[in-house]
């Protein structure tokens, strides 16, 4: 007998992640115990296990009483200088004393005024523009910046955690890169994360170069997330689901219909749940054979969950851009749909962040699985499809 189906949340256990997540405790414990820092770069696709490993690293960061401080790029304001130190700077103002926030304020006032707002959004007080050259200006404030980042680790260990770097600005990158060249010495462990297939948002940002610099300092390492096995997708699988007896079949076939990417496991198993395929027979999690689950056990089905959530603008777009394949430009949609290019690529990017069915790419965009285009395609109706194609071709066409 079926026992109701429960709505928690799955909680699986961080699988092929050991060897890293043991390097990283190791420099944890360098910069806590030692005041020996170190720069690791973890490198992965979308879903891969970053930002998994990365809570992993907060959570004992926390407990050896070392400073946690993160940021995280923005695709939408690429061009904001030093925005990928947003939040970092907003946890220095958790941690500081009373002088060194007061220290942080008259620098922003001084040296970077568009900080002001986003940092202290309360104050009555606004700078006055700054008079000194804006280029002069910046060098200042990554400087003084730095060198004040680098003077409070040594009151405080930290972790500077920087992630989705494939986003970050150039001034934002450019003070990164004056850290690494001197937190060997200081009490900060600096974490980044980025995915090698995003094409930077910023146009002259090289990340590439960044990475290849790094490369010079004994105190870096560089950690690169694959997918999963088909044995290390058995591990998820039951430990998501205590007390379970699966068949075989299930495994084989959600490690196959997920190429072993994490988070797309987990989300097909959060589907599988709700669909009543996994169920609990007598405190037992089991599954029902897949002939019996309505076809085969594929993300398309819970694809088609998650498009109850979009609006009918956002599965127009998408189904538009798969015309063109598992990668696409958003000019070609933009003509297509008749709407401003801008205004794509914003709703574009708000798609990437919510939902996670799209990703950027060197072409410009790209689905986050090879399904999701076919599945789209097949979405859109006969009529606006050879519309959607014909546009796409006089794009091109007009391109040549």
């Amino acid at each position: 007998m079926r026992a109701p189906m429960r709505s928690t949340e799955l909680k699986p256990a961080l699988i092929g992640r050991d060897a890293g997540l043991a390097r990283l405790r190791d420099r944890l414990v360098e910069v806590a115990l030692f005041s020996s820092g170190s720069i690791v770069l973890v490198a992965g696709e979308h879903g891969a296990g970053k930002t998994r490993l990365v809570a992993e690293v907060e959570r004992e960061a926390r407990a050896w009483g070392v400073a946690f401080l993160s940021g995280t790029g923005d695709p939408e304001r690429p061009d904001l200088p030093c925005g990928l130190f947003l939040g970092v700077l907003r946890d220095y103002l958790k941690y500081s004393a009373r002088r060194e926030r007061r220290v942080l304020r008259e620098m922003i006032a001084e040296l970077a005024p568009h900080l002001w707002e986003p940092l202290f959004p309360r104050s009555r007080h606004r700078p006055s523009p700054p008079d000194r050259d804006p280029d002069l200006r910046q060098a200042l404030f990554l400087a003084r910046l730095g060198h004040l980042l680098l003077a409070s680790s040594q009151q405080r260990p930290a972790v500077l955690c920087l992630e989705d770097l494939h986003w970050a600005d150039p001034a934002s990158l450019q003070l990164l890169c004056q850290l690494a060249g001197k937190n060997a010495a200081a009490s900060i462990l600096i974490v980044g994360t980025y995915r090698p297939e995003v094409r930077a948002a910023a146009n002259d940002v090289n990340l590439g170069q960044v990475v290849w610099e790094f490369c010079r300092y004994p105190h870096f390492e560089h950690l690169r997330l694959e997918r999963l096995s088909l044995a290390q997708t058995r591990v998820v699988l039951y430990s998501c689901f205590a007390q379970s007896a699966f068949s075989e079949d299930l495994v084989e076939r959600l490690h196959r219909q997920t190429g072993g990417v994490p988070l797309f496991i987990v989300q097909h198993l959060e589907h599988l749940r709700r669909e009543g395929v996994l169920y609990q027979d007598r405190g037992v999690w089991v599954n029902r054979p897949v002939e019996e689950a309505g076809g085969p056990v594929s993300m398309r089905a819970a694809l088609q969950q998650q498009l109850r959530g979009l609006s009918e603008e956002q599965r127009a777009i998408l189904c538009c851009a798969a015309t063109q394949g598992e990668s696409f430009a958003g000019a070609p949609v933009a003509q297509a749909m008749g709407w401003p290019l801008i205004e794509l690529l914003r709703e574009l990017g708000r798609l990437e962040r919510t939902t996670h069915l799209v990703r950027r790419s060197e072409r410009g965009f790209c689905f986050a699985h090879p399904l999701f285009a076919a599945i789209f395609c097949e979405l859109l109706p006969e009529a606006q499809s050879r519309h959607c194609q014909l546009r796409l071709a006089q794009t091109e066409e007009a391109q040549m």
